[in-house]
């Protein structure tokens, strides 16, 4: 690992983690025809077919990417936060109590209104079949419980959220080391400008920002750490 970057890591008390969308697996199914109707007409079934695939073709390059910051971090107070709803994490070595993922998710369905709180865990037989599935209260299709879906059902996040926020309270008046990988403008509330504020508060933090294209720190941050112009999971698999 790069010695900088390493130490900013080993001095820390605490270190809060963000991962954005270019951690985020893209939709890389091919477009068979079937498949271009489905995600015109019927994106639930859209969402199987897509879960079918990434089940047969698994993105080991990104666990890998995952493993190892967590390799990085695990003797660490940490925090994950990630606006990625591929899941990817969870297949990883981190923890799940250790993660909030504010955007949701394709492991759970939701009612289209949010007639309900209830969240419908997504199963080996719903992929593999792919027919619809409707809201046991009201009857309208479900949906995948993403922030893309409209109505979005927050319930399932909002319990890890609460322990986010409950952690943060640790970061006052501490060493902490903010690693922020391919976050962009795409959720900036969430992750981006939150960070940002966090380090330009506390006097005893520091910052690593890597992403392609959206790496440059602001001037509030000006010597505080690290901007590194780079594909976030090609850099840390590069560290290894």
């Amino acid at each position: 690992m790069d010695k900088e970057i390493y130490g900013l890591i080993w001095d820390a008390d605490i270190v809060l983690i963000g991962i954005g969308e270019e951690f985020e697996r893209r939709d890389d199914k091919p477009e068979t025809e079937e498949y271009k109707n489905y995600r015109k007409e019927e994106p639930l079934l859209a969402g199987f077919e897509r879960l079918s695939y990434w089940k047969e073709h698994p993105d080991d390059k990104a666990i890998d990417a995952y493993n190892q910051l967590y390799d990085w971090v695990k003797d660490k107070d940490y925090f994950v936060v990630t606006t990625c709803m591929d899941d990817r994490i969870y297949d990883s070595k981190f923890p799940a109590d250790r993660i909030t993922a504010p955007c949701g998710t394709w492991r759970y369905l939701q009612c289209r209104d949010c007639c309900t709180e209830e969240l419908l865990p997504v199963s080996l037989q719903m992929i593999e079949e792919k027919k619809p599935i409707y809201c046991p209260h009201c009857g309208k299709e479900a949906v995948f419980n993403q922030v893309t879906c409209g109505k979005y059902n927050e319930s399932g996040y909002m319990p890890q959220w609460a322990a986010y926020r409950n952690w943060l309270q640790k970061t006052i008046n501490r060493k902490v080391c903010i690693i922020e990988l391919g976050v962009g403008m795409q959720f900036p509330t969430i992750i981006r400008w939150p960070f940002e504020k966090i380090a330009f508060c506390n006097q005893k933090a520091s910052f690593i920002r890597v992403h392609s294209f959206l790496y440059q720190l602001s001037e509030e941050l000006h010597g505080k750490g690290r901007s590194i112009k780079a594909e976030p999971i090609d850099y840390i698999l590069s560290e290894m």
